[in-house]
């Protein structure tokens, strides 16, 4: 009896292990950025959902979101947390495509976006909730106009009738964590842009000093690098998850 009990627990673990790493690992691509890291897409998304992890919204949550890409061919923007501006609208949908999504090429956090079309839209706040959906595109509308809070970062979002994407950077095995921001470590009083705290050696005089982002209303800085580093296991891990859960239940019984 206690043998099979703990295979009950061993499948029951197996089972959670793999529904986590199924959402979290739907890995769509992978693409190297200055200082080591990499951007990196999640699958595209056409659900609107916020209690549904895998396909009701697009982000990981306590991941920042760095780049957004959208179906539909309607424009929408994003604005930058550390630069404090909004970036240029993008009506395309291609993630290798410096004009296919928007978001800076190094993927810099984004703490607000807008969706034109009329569509219904949302933002989750890093380490807080998710906020009430808007409809608008409205650059100076706080409450209707575009989704997210100034100076806030973003970890998820949701667009009712479309397909949509998200990337978030991971600088884990990142060797210059300024040069993943797009920044240089110097004296910040010579910075003709933003400076950040706690990117480069040294002590006050010497900080990441991140330019200032170009601007162009037809099209947004984006990846330039073609090539897609694809470690997807997602079709696998769904099928194992699945497995262990009918192996769970056959075991209950």
């Amino acid at each position: 009896m206690k043998s099979f009990t703990l295979f009950k627990l061993f499948l029951l673990a197996i089972f959670v292990i793999s529904v986590k790493a199924n959402t979290k690992d739907q890995v769509n691509a992978k693409l190297p950025i200055a200082g080591g890291g990499f951007k990196v897409w999640l699958n595209e998304v056409k659900g609107y959902d916020k209690n549904d992890a895998a396909k009701g919204y697009a982000g990981i949550l306590g991941e920042v979101v760095t780049s957004i890409r959208i179906s539909g061919g309607t424009a929408y923007r994003v604005h930058l947390l550390n630069e404090k501006k909004w970036l240029g609208k993008i009506k395309a949908n291609n993630q290798t495509d410096p004009n296919g999504y928007a978001g800076a090429q190094n993927g810099k956090a984004i703490d607000a976006f807008v969706v034109g079309g009329g569509v219904e839209y949302a933002a989750h706040i890093k380490g807080g909730g998710w906020l009430d959906p808007v409809t608008g595109y409205n650059l100076t509308d706080p409450k209707n106009g575009y989704a997210g809070i100034f100076g806030k970062p973003i970890d998820a979002i949701m667009i009712k009738g479309r397909t949509y994407a998200v990337s978030y950077n991971d600088v884990s095995k990142a060797t210059n964590k300024c040069a993943v921001e797009g920044g240089t470590c110097m004296n910040p009083k010579d910075c003709k842009g933003t400076v950040l705290t706690g990117l480069c050696p040294g002590g006050a005089d010497n900080k990441c000093c991140v330019p200032e982002e170009p601007v162009n209303d037809n099209a947004t800085e984006g990846s330039t690098d073609p090539t897609i580093e694809d470690p997807s296991n997602a079709s696998k891990l769904n099928a194992f998850g699945f497995l262990a859960f009918m192996l769970m239940i056959m075991a209950l019984f």
